[in-house]
């Protein structure tokens, strides 16, 4: 099966003995899109292409044996799962050594995009290290506040005012992405504080989240209800930095944000929003591997970064490969992204980064969902099949 360019749209058929598989290129990033033993899976999305959902980028696919599916590289195969969603994608599988990330394979390792909630892990390990350093205690609590309150979130159910434990903060923030765990945290800790910790956990360009947002700010940024947007969005985007702390500062602190009245812009992620490459991703999660050992004060924090406790799962061979799961992710309606920490048996230690943005489309549909879910247990799969085998 072929799609040459845009709309038109080539079959042709291959017959050999044995059984096929589809592949695909897409020539926008020069990825393996994906198969199935039938192929009609590289049907199916070679007539999404051929109805114009993703663009005139084109693609070519074709038919190949087992034998020659099998002679692909893992770097080729974890391409080829990931670009099976429909967008801009960019990931690594990395392994970590003493103090070091390498990579093992990836497709766009070092490309930047939107990530959602990733960015938390960046308020985590500024706790990480005040904890570390006797500055505070996870026992220590922080009252709740209305104008940081966010409507989803099971802190709803508390009275303002109600004194909360950091440990309970960065359990929700990290395992459910709650944000109103969220921006409380941030505001204690310090939006300036937690900038200069994204330096120091390996963020390769920390300024293209400075300053570092709330979620609320986020949300209020790109809501298409405010009467001045989209000009108030774009004046913000084209600040200094201090001129953007003015602004957060004016429109925003200790304000409640009405929320029944929000029309969230999907498509300005590109705009506001938390950046990270796939590598900046692992960095952060080997720099909290490290600093959350036992004996360290906040080694109890690995418990809020504990897969086994996320709102979203996938399953992992934790009897056979792994001592230890960690995972943060982050979602909207246009973006994705999954960061898992793995810690072997062996003592070996790995990570599996992964986002995908897409401006045109929405991403992160119900009927999306459990297709990349699909993605992400073929994912792991291949990299457990890989760790297991020896080859890398």
């Amino acid at each position: 099966v072929a799609v040459e360019r845009g709309n038109e749209f080539v079959a042709s058929a291959v017959v050999d003995s044995g059984e096929y598989r589809g592949v695909g290129v897409n020539y926008l990033y020069r990825t393996l899109l994906g198969r199935d033993a039938t192929g009609a899976e590289l049907v199916h999305w070679a007539n999404v292409w051929q109805s114009d959902d993703l663009g005139s980028d084109g693609i070519a696919a074709r038919i190949v044996s087992d034998t020659e599916y099998d002679g692909l590289g893992l770097e080729q195969i974890l391409r080829g799962r990931v670009n099976v969603v429909l967008g801009q994608s960019a990931l690594a599988f990395t392994e970590l050594t003493n103090d070091e990330v390498e990579l093992l394979a990836g497709g766009n390792p070092f490309q930047r995009l939107a990530v959602g909630s990733t960015f938390k892990l960046f308020i985590l390990g500024e706790l990480v290290a005040e904890v570390n350093a006797g500055e505070r205690s996870l026992s220590d609590t922080m009252a709740l506040r209305a104008d940081l309150m966010d409507p989803v979130s099971i802190f709803n159910e508390l009275p303002i005012g109600t004194p909360v434990t950091l440990y309970r903060l960065a359990e929700r923030m990290i395992s459910h992405s709650d944000n109103t765990a969220t921006d409380h945290l941030l505001t204690l800790l310090g939006r300036e504080k937690v900038e200069a910790r994204m330096a120091i956990m390996g963020h390769s360009d920390p300024s293209v989240n400075t300053p570092l947002l709330l979620t609320k700010e986020m949300i209020g940024l790109r809501n298409m209800n405010d009467p001045n947007y989209p000009a108030s969005l774009n004046e913000y985007v084209a600040a200094s930095v201090d001129e953007r702390r003015a602004i957060l500062a004016s429109r925003f602190e200790g304000k409640i944000i009405d929320y029944n009245a929000v029309e969230f812009d999907t498509t300005s992620f590109d705009k506001v929003e938390w950046y990270n490459t796939p590598i900046d991703s692992a960095k952060a999660l080997l720099w909290l591997r490290d600093n959350t050992v036992a004996g360290l004060a906040a080694n109890a924090l690995r418990g809020a970064l504990d897969q086994s406790i996320a709102s979203a799962q996938l399953n992992f061979d934790r009897a056979g490969l792994w001592d230890y799961i960690g995972f943060k992710g982050g979602n909207e309606d246009r973006l994705l992204s999954g960061n898992w920490l793995l810690l072997g048996k062996d003592g070996r230690s790995f990570t599996l980064n992964v986002a995908w943005n897409n401006r045109d489309r929405d991403i992160a549909t119900p009927v999306a969902i459990p297709r990349i879910i699909v993605v992400g247990q073929q994912l792991v799969n291949t990299i457990e099949a890989a760790v297991r085998s020896g080859t890398v």
